[in-house]
């Protein structure tokens, strides 16, 4: 669905990717030390589904707490993107693969973390039985004890807002970002808990210069929980954000899910 987004063409020069690559590890940061307050060990390996540029394995190995680390991401643009920024600066402990979580070939009980940051809606859409796959190959990567992390925008606030179906806003990208504004417009499918979101961005002189579409699935807590459990997970915590505060269905846009093995 972000193919073509973080294209490298899209960027002036290496300057302007320096300075994107500062905003996307800024972006980051806090859900890397909420990771970090996770766990037990000081150096940890993990596995990220859906990890786009690949800034929260960066923002690890940063800090010198990442064992190892595998990025699974779909889009070849994406990949291209955290390929080149692994390159130019000698990341060590991060593999990034290019295509679909199932095929991706993971040693079983070895990682420490499991993270769906930002993506499990997307993947909820694609298919009924999509989203338990990826718990069980989870559960079957981690180590006892390990911790599945799911970041899962619900999108539930600004449901409660639609009129006529429907519900648009914008947002003022950072100068950072090679365009200028993006406008999303959400509508709801004919398929129960199903949505769409149609993204326009635009450059400085308001010319739409990209588009894109892509459906989701707006999870409840029960459904998230229920499907954890049923993998064998425990100790499952549902919070807001990465403030750890609780949950409340319709008051926030994202759900922060935590389990453990």
């Amino acid at each position: 669905s972000y193919e073509g987004v973080e294209a490298l063409e899209n960027y002036r020069d290496q300057e302007s990717i320096e300075s994107y690559r500062s905003e996307a590890l800024a972006v980051f940061a806090p859900m890397s030390e909420f990771i970090i307050s996770l766990s037990h060990k000081p150096k940890f390996s993990i596995v990220e589904v859906g990890s786009g540029n690949s800034a929260l394995l960066y923002n690890f190995e940063n800090k010198s707490v990442l064992e190892s680390g595998v990025g699974i991401e779909i889009s070849k643009s994406r990949h291209a993107f955290a390929e080149k920024w692994r390159e130019d600066m000698s990341f060590l402990n991060t593999l990034n693969f290019n295509g679909d979580f199932l095929d991706a070939e993971l040693n079983t009980n070895t990682f420490d973390f499991f993270v769906c940051n930002g993506t499990f809606h997307i993947i909820g859409a694609i298919s009924d039985s999509y989203p338990l796959a990826l718990i069980n190959k989870a559960y079957s990567t981690l180590r006892s004890g390990g911790m599945i992390v799911l970041d899962i925008p619900t999108h539930k606030k600004k449901i409660g807002q639609f009129e006529n179906g429907a519900y648009t806003f914008e947002v003022k990208l950072p100068d950072t970002n090679p365009f200028d504004m993006a406008r999303y417009h959400m509508t709801n499918l004919s398929r129960k808990s199903v949505y769409q979101i149609n993204s326009s961005y635009f450059d400085a002189s308001g010319l739409c210069v990209r588009k894109k579409s892509d459906e989701f699935y707006s999870y409840s807590e029960n459904e998230v929980t229920g499907l954890l459990k049923s993998a064998g997970f425990v100790d499952v915590v549902t919070y807001s954000g990465i403030n750890k505060e609780p949950y409340e269905e319709g008051v926030f846009d994202t759900m922060l899910v935590v389990a453990r093995k």
